[in-house]
């Protein structure tokens, strides 16, 4: 953090302007000031809240802040801010910082308004002193000399007070070789100076201005590619949890609904179409299954080969999860159907369904992957593999709880691996009349 702090201590904003790093819990990271992010107390080190710091301005802009957006994770974006304070006018500008998964920083900058102006003043001061010096130079030659030298010097001092009031296009146009013309010239030239310096100014300040928006831009969005491919990964409650914590997420739910999917007539068609053929269709297929997913808001949690895992009322509860998982379920099956007409080929799909409690979560430190653990998971697996063709089999479990809203065949007791004999159903459609 020292190198932080000494890279802000060299910035240069304005006269006493400062710049602060923050956290997202408000703890300060470093600033431009003397002040230090933490404090010693005894043998124990502790850091600092930003609102809490013995610096003046560092203090009132983090409150002000905080005041405006409740806490520092509210700032998700950019923010140009100004505010009064003791009145004093102060320009503030906020820029979100991430570095994948490890940081999350604010960076702060805030300048008096009267920094900005303070340039403007001695630049007016300096002209109005060169201006005081061309008229009193006029008035002293025009009281020494004829009267045929008035009017040039009449010129100079129109000239002289246009360039006070900002207007820098100016020439005095005298030709004679003396004093006078002498003059003409040398103001004619600091005209110029002035003007070219004043260009270079504005030229320079819209490439920083480009640069300082264009930086911003490139950091806001790889924070969003970075969140997108995040999102992709986790479920969003989990992933902004890791943020927060990377240990280890095990939450117990005492009820969900699973859903194991295997497509039957893969295999053998695999060793009759390209592996890159093989690959599209198998891409088309669990891409029309994510659709179906995120239709009815439900959390896929993985494809393993030919194999399709998802799960309803989890991360966040939600009283129709069987019923979401079911209404998916024939939608799997008809979008397999449609497939085989249109392909010509002998495809089907075999799927288990389950509903009970699980343990989910991520576990290891690499290639995070959100998942299930229990018996509730297994059972929903072996629904899968003991089912048939193009038929849904479910427990007596999941039965009981969608039996007056759909259509079920009594298979019978089958053995199941594990579990010994078991009586299961086969999903057929929803009753007529009900709304899925």
């Amino acid at each position: 953090m020292s190198h932080i702090r000494q890279f802000l201590t060299s910035l240069k904003i304005g006269k006493s302007g400062q710049t602060f790093i923050v956290e997202r819990s408000g703890l300060l990271v470093a600033s431009s000031t003397p002040q230090l992010p933490f404090v010693v107390m005894g043998d124990k080190v502790e850091r600092v809240q930003a609102a809490d710091v013995d610096d003046f301005l560092l203090r009132e802009t983090a409150r002000y802040l905080e005041g405006k957006f409740g806490n520092w994770r509210g700032i998700t974006e950019a923010q140009q801010l100004d505010f009064t304070l003791h009145g004093e006018r102060y320009f503030l500008q906020v820029v979100p910082f991430a570095d994948g998964e490890n940081l999350s920083w604010l960076i702060v900058v805030v300048v008096p308004e009267a920094d900005f102006m303070e340039r403007i003043r001695a630049n007016n001061v300096m002209t109005l002193r060169l201006c005081l010096v061309a008229l009193a130079i006029a008035i002293v030659v025009g009281g020494l000399t004829a009267r045929w030298i008035t009017q040039p010097i009449w010129r100079l001092s129109k000239a002289s007070m246009a360039i006070a009031n900002g207007n820098f296009e100016q020439q005095v146009e005298i030709d004679r070789r003396d004093e006078l013309g002498i003059l003409a010239n040398a103001f004619n030239q600091m005209t110029a100076q002035i003007k070219f310096s004043q260009a270079e100014l504005a030229e320079y300040s819209r490439s920083l201005e480009m640069k300082v928006r264009d930086r911003t831009l490139e950091l806001q969005q790889e924070k969003e590619k970075s969140e997108e491919l995040l999102l992709n990964i986790l479920p969003q409650k989990i992933a902004e949890r890791l943020k927060r914590d990377q240990s280890a997420i095990a939450d117990y739910f005492d009820e969900v609904t699973i859903l194991f999917a295997d497509i039957v007539g893969f295999t053998p068609l695999s060793s009759r179409i390209s592996p890159i053929d093989l690959v599209n269709l198998l891409n088309r297929i669990f891409s029309n299954f994510d659709h179906l997913a995120e239709r009815y808001r439900l959390e896929k949690i993985k494809t393993i080969g030919d194999a399709y895992m998802v799960v309803g009322g989890l991360p966040k509860h939600r009283q129709d999860h069987a019923e979401a998982v079911a209404n998916m379920a024939l939608e799997m099956q008809a979008a397999i159907n449609q497939l085989q007409a249109e392909l010509g080929e002998s495809l089907q799909i075999r799927i288990g369904i389950n509903t009970g409690p699980v343990v989910a979560g991520v576990i290891g430190i690499k290639k995070f992957i959100y998942d299930l653990w229990g018996d509730t998971v297994n059972v929903a697996s072996r629904m899968e593999s003991s089912g048939l063709p193009g038929k849904i089999q479910v427990t007596v479990d999941t039965y009981k709880i969608l039996h007056d809203q759909y259509l079920f065949e009594p298979r019978g007791l089958i053995e199941v691996k594990g579990k010994g004999e078991m009586m299961t159903y086969w999903l057929l459609s929803r009753q007529p009349g009900k709304i899925g």
